[in-house]
């Protein structure tokens, strides 16, 4: 299991057949009731005990082979989900509400995902893209570049991640690299709803036109990182930091 994987579940109806998910699973408040176990590797003792008919988790890395070990090891199907992109997660979505979920659920938070991708992208059609830097971290400066869900939300919401075209992954960024960028937008993670200055601050000295105009905006990261139904809100948050004045508010929330 994955914290991604527990809210697909939910979100498809499925909540009430989990009978564990992984220690980082939070969402909704329901899945911290459940037993928690290692993602990484539980115990056979641990997954025998709980007689799972099926095993779901999240790896863009897991191999049909290393599937089928988990599955002679554990004593139940196992089940990977791997997408890469919004749209991916969306038939990711689908299969699962098809193989444990229930009709409604299904289509629901389909929809809902369906509708916020459709809405942002006839919102930014033709418009100008601007860039736009994330930081993951500060010291050292490190970015989400090409393969990350962030950067295709960005995308997609009429962006341009100025470290998509060189890098791909969470690698680091140097400041003089950044300031050849000089990005309109920064994006980083959230502390209660408020830019993280641990993460920002560092950018002060590099007299960036982001920082100095005041554009760093600070998004959930459950809303960007984690490959599930609440990606539809990352996306229109991104969508109205960049486009403010094609939407009907200019909140980012």
């Amino acid at each position: 299991m994955e914290p991604s994987v527990t809210e697909v579940l939910y979100a498809v109806g499925a909540g009430s057949k989990i009978v564990a998910d992984d220690l980082y699973s939070d969402y909704p408040a329901d899945a911290k009731t459940k037993i928690h176990v290692n993602g990484l590797g539980p115990s056979r003792e641990m997954v025998e005990g709980l007689q799972p008919d099926l095993i779901v988790l999240f790896d863009q890395t897991f191999t049909v082979q290393k599937a089928n070990e988990w599955s002679a090891t554990y004593g139940a199907p196992v089940y990977v989900t791997n997408a890469g992109t919004y749209r991916g997660v969306e038939d990711d979505i689908r299969r699962l509400g098809i193989l444990v979920g229930d009709r409604e659920s299904t289509s629901s938070v389909l929809w809902q995902m369906d509708k916020a991708y459709v809405t942002v992208t006839k919102a930014v059609a033709g418009q100008q893209k601007p860039k736009v830097f994330v930081v993951v971290w500060n010291n050292p400066l490190m970015t989400a570049g090409r393969g990350t869900f962030i950067s295709n939300l960005i995308n997609i919401a009429g962006g341009q991640d100025v470290a998509d075209k060189d890098v791909a992954g969470y690698p680091t960024y140097s400041p003089e690299r950044l300031v050849a960028d000089d990005p309109d937008i920064i994006f980083t993670g959230n502390i209660k709803n408020s830019v993280n200055p641990g993460q920002v601050s560092g950018l002060s000295a590099l007299s960036l036109r982001a920082v100095k105009d005041g554009q760093c905006f600070a998004i959930p990261d459950d809303w960007t990182a984690r490959p599930g139904p609440r990606l539809a809100d990352g996306l229109l948050c991104i969508a109205k930091i960049l486009h403010p004045t094609r939407f009907k508010s200019s909140k980012a929330n």
